[in-house]
C-alpha cells in the first residue's frame, strides 16, 4: 500500500524525514508548466536522461553524445554519424586550455541535454550559476543563478519538463550535535530569484548511518531512491523509493526494505520498474527490482559475473559489471542474469593501471571511460563495447587529460 508522506514528519529511532509538496492531496492544482508536458509519453527534448545518473558527466541528443572525461575539466562531443570527436567549443580563436573556453566545466553536478542546448553549472562567488551552450559549442551564455544551496556532498543537477532539480547531502552541526541532511529541491528554468520548492528532505541524527540518493524521472513522476547505509554494528542497507508527482506535488513511498550485508551501486527506472544493483564485501553482485505501479519490491537476486570482483552498474535492459586496475575487464548480462558478453577492456600503452568508469549506452553498445591511474602523460579513452560479441571493441576518443 502506498504511504502518503505529504507535509508530515516521519520519525524513527535514527532519522527524521520531511517533504514539502506544493499542494494538499485532492487539490485541483496543476503544477505542470506547459500543456505539452501533460503526458506519460517520453519527450526526448524535455526529459531527464536516466542512463546518465549523477556520477556520469554525460548526456546525448539524437545525433551527438556529450561527455566530460573523468579527470578533465572540458566537455567533448562524439558525432554518432561521422565518428568525429573533439572539444565542445565553437570559437575558432580559442586555445581550448583556459577557463574562457566554451567547453570549460569544473562542476560536480553533471551536464544535461535539454531543448537543443547543453546545460551545466559553474561556481561563481559561492553561487551555483546555470549556463547553456549550443550543440555546436557556440553561444555560451548565463541562464540564471540558482537559489538552491549546492554546497555539500555529491551535488546533482538535472532538468525535466521545465524544472531544474537539485540534490545534495549536507553535513551540519546544530547546537553542538552532528547531523546529515539530504535535500531535493526544484526551481523553474528561466525564473531567477524565486525560492526553490523542497521536494524531499531527510535528516539523520544518528551518525552510525550514512545516507545516499539517486534521482530518476519517468513521465511526470520523479523517483527518489534513498539509501541509508550502516557499515559498523549491523552492516547493511535501508532502501526507500519515493515518488514525487510533478503535476499534483504529492509524495508517496512506493517501495522500501532492509537488506543485510549489501550496498547500492546503481539505480535505473525503466518502464514503470525501478532496478537497483548491489554488491557485498565478498565480491558478489545482486539485482533488486520494484514494481512502481504496484508498490512492491521484488527479491534480491544474485547476478553471477564470472567469480571475479566487479562493480555492477545499469543501462537499458542490461547489468554491466566492470573494473579497472592492472587488468580492466567487463561483464554484461540481461536482467535475468544471462551472459551477453564478457572480456578485457583495452589499456593505454605504457600505463600500468587503469581507472574504469561506466559512461552510458550508445548504438547497442556500452560506453566506458578509461583513465590513467599513474604515469605520464595522463591519457583518457572513451570505449564502446558492442552488445553483439561478434563486433569488435571501438575506441571513440582518446586524449591527454586537460585540467584547468
Amino acid at each position: 500500500m502506498k504511504r502518503i508522506i505529504c507535509i508530515v514528519l516521519l520519525l524513527s529511532i535514527f532519522c527524521g524525514c520531511t517533504a514539502t509538496p506544493d499542494s494538499q492531496p485532492g487539490s485541483e492544482v496543476n503544477l505542470l508548466l506547459d500543456e505539452k508536458f501533460d503526458t506519460e509519453e517520453k519527450l526526448p527534448a524535455y526529459d531527464m536522461q536516466n542512463q546518465y545518473m549523477r556520477f556520469r558527466t554525460a548526456c546525448e541528443s539524437e545525433e551527438t553524445y556529450y561527455f566530460r572525461p573523468k579527470r578533465g575539466t572540458f566537455i567533448y562531443f562524439y558525432d554518432k554519424k561521422s565518428g568525429k570527436a573533439d572539444m565542445l567549443c565553437g570559437r575558432p580563436e580559442c586555445s581550448h586550455d583556459s577557463q574562457d573556453c566554451n567547453a570549460y566545466i569544473r562542476d560536480r553536478c553533471g551536464i544535461c541535454y535539454y531543448e537543443n542546448k547543453i546545460y551545466f553549472l559553474k561556481d561563481e562567488r559561492l553561487q551555483s550559476v546555470l549556463y547553456a551552450v549550443d550543440p555546436d559549442g557556440t553561444n555560451l551564455r548565463k541562464i540564471q543563478v540558482l537559489k538552491s544551496d549546492m554546497n555539500g556532498w555529491n551535488p546533482m543537477m538535472r532538468m525535466h519538463r521545465g524544472y531544474i532539480y537539485t540534490a545534495v547531502i549536507k553535513h551540519e552541526v546544530t547546537e553542538g550535535e552532528n547531523s546529515t541532511r539530504m535535500i531535493v529541491q526544484r526551481e523553474i528554468l528561466g525564473q531567477e530569484g524565486e525560492e526553490p520548492i523542497v521536494v524531499y528532505e531527510e535528516v539523520l541524527e544518528n551518525s552510525e548511518y550514512g545516507i545516499d540518493f539517486y534521482l530518476q524521472a519517468e513521465g511526470n513522476v520523479l523517483y527518489i531512491l534513498i539509501n541509508k547505509q550502516n557499515v559498523d554494528t549491523d552492516p547493511g542497507t535501508l532502501l526507500a523509493i519515493h515518488a514525487y508527482d510533478m503535476k499534483t506535488g504529492r509524495l508517496d513511498t512506493v517501495g522500501e526494505g532492509t537488506y543485510k550485508d549489501v550496498f547500492v551501486s546503481d539505480y535505473l527506472v525503466q518502464e514503470n520498474t525501478a532496478y537497483i544493483t548491489l554488491y557485498d564485501w565478498a565480491g558478489s553482485n545482486y539485482l533488486l527490482s520494484c514494481d512502481l505501479e504496484e508498490g512492491k519490491m521484488g527479491e534480491l537476486t544474485e547476478i553471477p559475473m564470472g567469480n571475479v570482483s566487479l562493480t555492477p552498474g545499469l543501462q537499458e535492459n542490461v547489468v554491466v559489471g566492470y573494473r579497472g586496475a592492472i587488468d580492466p575487464a567487463y561483464y554484461i548480462t540481461d536482467f535475468d542474469g544471462t551472459l551477453i558478453r564478457q572480456g578485457e577492456l583495452p589499456k593505454v600503452e605504457g600505463q600500468k593501471e587503469t581507472i574504469a568508469a561506466l559512461m552510458g549506452q550508445l548504438d547497442d553498445g556500452i560506453l566506458f571511460m578509461l583513465s590513467s591511474n599513474a604515469g605520464e602523460p595522463s591519457v583518457e579513452t572513451l570505449v564502446l563495447v558492442p552488445l553483439d560479441e561478434k563486433e569488435e571493441i571501438q575506441i571513440l576518443w582518446q586524449g591527454e587529460t586537460i585540467i584547468c
